[in-house]
């Protein structure tokens, strides 16, 4: 996604070079800041890393460097299955680089190279002669059987003719009624159920046992699920099989000889805690889970008089799940965290302070908590301290509180705690397991052992299990940005002692300990720096390398690219007031580091290839976050929100968070523009918001300021904005709506006013240039897959049927891609990236029909441009789609008819139920995130701007630059449509090779059925001869043929009969 070819921005390039920069303002000290592209130039590390920073490599553990002349190369299979599919040598992908600009930075800390995921070309098993055996350790986690069942079917894609899965952890490999067989069948639908299949346990026999009994199976291949517990059971496993003497193995418990096996893991933890990964499995699908219980004590406290809302949620040591579902539910007045200095006095006191202020209460606390508010006793069979019940605890302590003084207090205490463990993983959650799963597996394959598997920056790596294990479970900052956004959301004070906690004392560095002080970020490296190195910088572990040189990281013709933003200072100096969410109560504390400034840069994550000539463009972004030092004065600031083009969940979500962000910072006169770009022009679709009025939005989908397309002429728009004197524009849109940002500021810039615009994209086809993902696209993936599981009921429940799904995609597949991987029941998808021969489709269909007596197709509204066509254009100027889903419906049944064969199609288009959802909770905090950081840019003197994630990072990026770049769609030769077809196991659809007479009779077929918007397999006379002209060839003499009686039916021409003569 981050190396297409340069391109120059248009207007904002422009706008640099007419204003220059003002010297004497002093939040604007870069000279660099015009607007547009930097110049590409050779890459030095002060570009990219502050001083003290460091890359460091993980070395993943290979079969071939403990046995000797073994490194077998053999052919992939898969190559031959899937000849297009893309194929991954030893490359390497390096952490997002970034820069803290003047914040205090740790003297010395560490960033990370990891190999890339992904399947090789050549692999070091042979598939016949390997046994595998799966097995799954701890507490429960949405998305074990998901895990499980696309290890299987990885596996048996390959070739494999053996996989075991152990019933009952580590202790089932000991028994061997415990050892079952894993086919396809066996695990075709376990996905849709929660818990585990295989059954999960704690505690272990003996590894060097464990290891025998795996050479005694004759198991080759391991693949272990589990957490930071399971992973060191994991690594021991593979050390003693390897004959290794590592720092957990017994002492003359290795196996001689030693045992030839590929172990590998799959991080697993509903907490989030485990070191470096963006996420673990099953997380997402906690907070959706929990989301739902903080609703639920919404309700209740707004539903009783004197009531207050308390919920417990998971997170022993890590208050993540309680974090992002408080972000996510909106409606949260206080969150308390393991992480956190707590002073109940303090906390008691609010919660009557909250009470007398507001109408109901809401509270969430971790289940942490019971070891720092209170202690627990003893340890459970993994080994973890045993917490006590915070939950009961707390709720006495309140009302005991109110009691004493008087006040009427009713408490309704939820606690979800095995509900969110035990629920079924959300589509966000299914596809990670997959993609965990599939690289899994081709790892085992190339012949690493010793390894896992996780995302790092939104790329998918391979790890050695000790680069997680040996390092401090990740915890919440909280002097960092997750924290500050929960501050922000919840307003909730400073609720710690007030005198400082003691530090705690230091961990030697050999061994780190688990503490509950490791934090993500700057400090997070630093400890990460720690417990790989000695007192003098180098490394002390065999799997990580000295720090690397900057032509180990970068290609050596790589170039590096800086997105430059407009500032209004290089048209006035600005206001330059001290930032008022510093001071504001249950903001910002002044002791978080969550400042940014225009030395704050952000580089997307950096890959080095085998293959070193190709080189690439990095870009670099400036980071999105609050400044100290504010442009605006927030008193004298006028707001104004419009949304535009098609509805998408998460509308709400966004303009509710600007309203709240822009009251948080003292804007207090805030318009939201009903009506989109059109809007603006009437006086009477201004509505004036406060937060009391956007409170609840958020509960419903689409848009309360109701989107429209097309737009009046942008210089009329720009006086309205002047003459109303709006100093802030919020777009929410597309591309065509961010084409307009652009000209409307320009049109500003000829009048002379001086405003911020910023763009918040918007589109649930995620196909905007650039950015990870857009808000809506994962709510619309969700919703997809609800249609797609009913097709498959409809497809299995009755006799001879077909679902058909069309989902929404105008030029890019992203959605029904995604849908089809979390939904796993799909035998074949189409996008319109794909060349699609309709043959082929109907042919394949009919032998799916006939082995399997169903078949479950999805195909994306894009073919509506490539199989058929459309005509005319919408009022934003898109042009218009044929309907291919009634057509292509039409098609198949005609071809049954055809065969003789009994048939039926179940047909759904859930486009518009996919469009009007409320966003899930991944959508949900993206949107508060995204609000946040327009708000902030806006306030720090930025304009013709976009807000984004790159890298797992939030940033700024000029809008010319998402307008002027190629939309995205999918990459028929990358990992994920591999994915895809690894999944629904579907063959190429482009015609399939034949004689010259079938060649002719598909591409005259495929000309006259372009002409079919009906689907009937009939085309009026008058078209023959024009359809063969637009196709080159000679018509002049088909009129008699025309009147030949096997070709004609009710006054038509069947055009497949007479594309056969």
């Amino acid at each position: 996604l981050f190396f297409f070819p340069f391109v120059t921005g248009l207007g904002v390039w422009e706008l640099a070079q007419r204003f220059a920069p003002c010297a004497d303002v002093a939040e604007k000290s870069s000279p660099d800041q015009g607007g547009g592209l930097s110049e590409p130039r050779p890459i030095e590390w002060s570009d990219v890393l502050d001083d003290g920073y460091e890359v460091r490599r993980f070395q993943p553990s290979h079969l071939s460097e403990r046995f000797e002349g073994r490194d077998k190369k053999l052919d992939n299979p898969l190559k031959e299955k899937y000849p297009d599919a893309r194929f991954v040598g030893k490359d390497w992908s390096t952490q997002a680089f970034y820069t803290w600009g003047s914040e205090a930075t740790p003297d010395s800390s560490s960033l990370f190279q990891c190999l890339r995921a992904g399947q090789s070309e050549k692999i070091y098993w042979d598939p016949s002669e390997v046994n595998a055996a799966i097995v799954n350790c701890g507490g429960l986690c949405p998305g074990l059987n998901s895990v499980i069942r696309e290890l299987t079917m990885m596996l048996h894609l390959y070739g494999v003719k053996k996989v075991y899965g152990i019933i009952g952890g580590y202790k089932g490999v000991m028994e061997p009624e415990n050892w079952i067989e894993l086919t396809p069948d066996v695990v075709q639908e376990i996905h849709l159920k929660g818990g585990s299949f295989l059954v999960s346990d704690r505690g272990n026999p003996p590894h060097y046992k464990m290891a025998e009994m795996f050479r005694e199976h004759n198991v080759r291949q391991i693949f272990i699920i589990g957490g930071d517990g399971t992973h060191k059971g994991a690594s021991t496993i593979y050390e003693e099989a390897s004959g290794i003497e590592g720092a957990q193995t017994l002492p003359g418990c290795a196996l001689d000889p030693p045992y030839e096996c590929s172990v590998v893991g799959v991080p697993k933890t509903i907490d989030n805690d485990i070191a470096l990964l963006d996420y673990t499995f099953g997380f997402h699908s906690a907070v959706e889970e929990a989301v739902r219980a903080i609703d639920a004590a919404y309700v209740e406290a707004s539903g009783n008089a004197n009531c207050l809302g308390l919920v417990k949620l998971m997170g022993r040591s890590s208050g993540f799940i309680a974090l992002e579902a408080t972000l996510s539910a909106r409606n949260v007045d206080l969150c308390l965290i393991p992480e956190m200095d707590i002073d109940m006095s303090k906390v008691l006191d609010y919660i009557v302070e909250l009470k007398k202020t507001r109408k109901h209460v809401v509270i969430v606390v971790a289940e942490g908590l019971g070891d720092t508010v209170i202690k627990g006793e003893g340890f459970d069979a993994g080994g973890n301290k045993k917490l006590a019940d915070v939950g009961p605890w707390f709720k006495k302590q309140v009302e005991d509180h109110f009691k004493s003084k008087g006040i009427p207090l009713s408490i309704k205490y939820i606690d979800p705690s095995y509900q969110i463990r035990a629920c079924p993983p959300d589509p966000f959650d299914s596809v990670y397991c997959s993609v965990l799963a599939q690289n899994a597996v081709h790892a085992a394959m190339a012949g690493y052992t010793g390894i896992t598997v996780g995302k790092i920056d939104e790329n998918y790596v391979v790890l050695p299990i000790q680069a997680i294990t040996e390092l401090p479970s990740k915890v919440v900052d909280v002097h960092g940005r997750g924290f500050g956004r929960m501050l922000v959301t919840t307003r909730q004070p400073d609720l710690g002692p007030d005198v400082p906690a003691a530090a705690p004392a230091e961990a030697p560095a050999e061994v780190p300990a688990k503490s509950p002080t490791a934090k993500r970020g700057s400090l997070y490296s630093a400890q990460a720096h720690a417990a790989f190195s000695n007192a003098d910088g180098k490394a002390t572990k065999t799997y990580l390398s000295e720090p690397l040189d900057i032509e180990d990281v970068f290609m050596k013709n790589d170039v590096m690219t800086r997105y430059e933003l407009q500032h209004l200072s290089s048209r006035e100096p600005g206001a330059n007031v001290s930032s008022p969410i510093l001071h504001t109560e249950g903001a910002v504390r002044e002791d978080m580091k969550v400042f940014k400034n225009e030395n704050s840069w952000s580089t997307s994550s950096v890959w080095k290839r085998e293959d070193e000539n190709k080189g690439a463009e990095q870009l670099q972004f400036l980071r999105a976050g609050p400044r100290e030092v504010l442009y605006w004065d927030p008193k004298t600031v006028k707001a104004a929100i419009v949304n535009c083009g098609g509805i998408c969940p998460g509308l709400n979500s966004v303009i509710r968070e600007i309203v709240m962000m822009l009251d948080m910072y003292g804007c207090k006169d805030i318009f939201g523009i009903i009506g989109g770009y059109k809007g603006v022009m009437e006086p009477d679709t201004w509505l004036k918001l406060t937060p009391k009025y956007v409170d609840e939005v958020h509960l419903k989908g689409g848009s309360f300021l109701v989107s429209d397309r097309g737009n009046p002429p942008h210089i009329e728009m720009a006086k309205i904005f002047r003459d109303r004197g709006i100093t802030h524009v919020y777009i929410i849109g597309g591309d065509g709506t961010h084409k307009g940002v652009m000209q409307t500021y320009e049109q500003m810039l000829n009048i002379d006013y001086k405003c911020s615009m910023c763009g918040i994209p918007k589109t649930i086809d995620n196909d905007i240039a650039l950015l990870d993902f857009t808000f809506g696209f994962h709510t619309a993936v969700d919703k997809a897959v609800e249609a797609i599981d009913a097709a498959y009921v409809e497809a299995t429940c009755n006799a001879n049927c077909m679902g058909l799904v069309k989902l929404m995609g105008r030029h890019a597949g992203f959605i029904a891609m995604h849908a089809c991987l979390a939904a796993r029941n799909v035998n074949l998808c189409l996008i319109a990236e794909m060349d699609i021969d309709m043959e082929t489709v109907k042919e394949y269909i009919a032998d799916e029909m006939a082995r399997k007596k169903y078949c479950v197709v999805v195909i994306a509204e894009g073919l509506g441009d490539t199989l058929i066509k459309g005509s005319g254009a919408d009022a934003g100027g898109n042009k218009s789609l044929g309907d291919v889903g009634p057509w292509f419906k039409k098609q198949i049944e005609q071809h049954m008819k055809e065969l003789k064969r009994p048939f039926t199609c179940k047909y759904i288009d859930p486009s518009y139920m996919i469009r009007a959802s409320p966003p899930d909770c991944f959508d949900s905090v993206y949107c508060s995130n995204l609000a946040m950081a327009a708000v902030n840019g806006c306030f720090a003197g930025y304009t013709g701007f976009s807000v984004g994630k790159v890298s797992n990072h939030y940033v700024m990026i000029p809008i010319d630059e998402i307008t002027g770049r190629k939309s995205r769609t999918i990459d028929l030769r990358s990992h994920w449509f591999s994915r895809l077809v690894y999944t629904t196991q579907q063959p190429s659809m482009t015609a399939k090779p034949g004689s010259e007479k079938v060649t002719m009779k598909r591409m005259i077929t495929h000309g006259f059925r372009a002409k079919d918007k009906a689907g009937s397999g009939l085309i009026e006379k008058s078209e023959v001869s024009s359809v063969l002209e637009e196709m080159g060839m000679a018509a002049a003499s088909t009129g008699p043929l025309l009147e030949i009686k096997a070709f004609n039916v009710d006054g038509k021409i069947s055009y497949e009969k007479f594309a056969e003569w």
